[in-house]
């Protein structure tokens, strides 16, 4: 059994959760972690990072593995994302991405964006049918898992761009497709027998209250805070 966590960022203190898995789980990684003195940060949004990752402490085990894929985690660029996947690496923690991640013999998982609607992200559908087909070539019986991030934030329903994608997906032979992003639950759809869960909502996002909207010189021209609401605390 595997459990899906949803949205995940220690960017706030004392930080604590009731879910404690027995079973291996997995996130959405969507912070990027180390120091954010040593790192350059991207211009004109809301960045996020932390020196934080002390998953065990706070879930009971650290994760077996997390999706690096959403609009967070080149926050301070290549050399950002690289010093949280060096930091996860170190602690044991697999990495999803657009590249093949192994569970076990039996289930893969990928990692994508998709943003439709507002804020548009291209998908590649057939570069993703290509991986799928690829893995499924190399043995039929392997599960494969979609995680994907799309929707827009603090919306519980879905819109038109999920569905199309989300059916798609299993369509080009996905068993399952975890979605996040909207930071809170989304319906769960049984479509051709297979699930496809729009979004899990925050598995554990601390309140935000970090520099913002940095300009060209590295100095930022806002502090964005964020506290969330009662429904972004909840996660399936």
């Amino acid at each position: 059994m595997i459990t899906f966590l949803g949205d995940v960022a220690l960017i706030s203190n004392e930080l604590t959760s009731e879910y404690k898995p027995n079973n291996p789980y997995i996130f959405n990684c969507e912070y990027v972690i180390g120091n954010k003195e040593e790192l350059k940060p991207v211009t004109g949004k809301i960045n996020l990072c932390s020196e934080k990752y002390n998953f065990s402490e706070i879930f009971g085990r650290n994760p077996v593995a997390v999706s690096v894929v959403n609009n967070h985690i080149y926050d301070y660029g290549e050399i950002g994302f690289q010093s949280t996947v060096t930091r996860l690496k170190n602690s044991g923690i697999g990495i999803i991405s657009q590249n093949p991640y192994y569970l076990n013999d039996n289930i893969c998982l990928l990692s994508y964006m998709s943003f439709g609607e507002t804020n548009e992200v291209a998908f590649d559908s057939e570069k993703v049918k290509k991986e799928i087909n690829r893995i499924k070539e190399k043995n039929e019986s392997v599960k494969v898992i979609i995680q994907i991030h799309w929707g827009i934030e603090n919306h519980p329903s879905i819109n038109e761009n999920q569905r199309k994608v989300g059916h798609l997906l299993i369509d080009m032979g996905a068993d399952l497709v975890i979605g996040h992003h909207p930071h809170c639950i989304q319906p769960i759809e049984l479509y051709k027998g297979k699930y496809i869960c729009y979004s899990l909502g925050n598995g554990l996002f601390g309140n935000i209250n970090q520099p913002s909207h940095y300009d060209d010189n590295g100095v930022p021209k806002r502090i964005y805070r964020f506290k969330w609401q009662s429904w972004n605390r909840k996660s399936l």
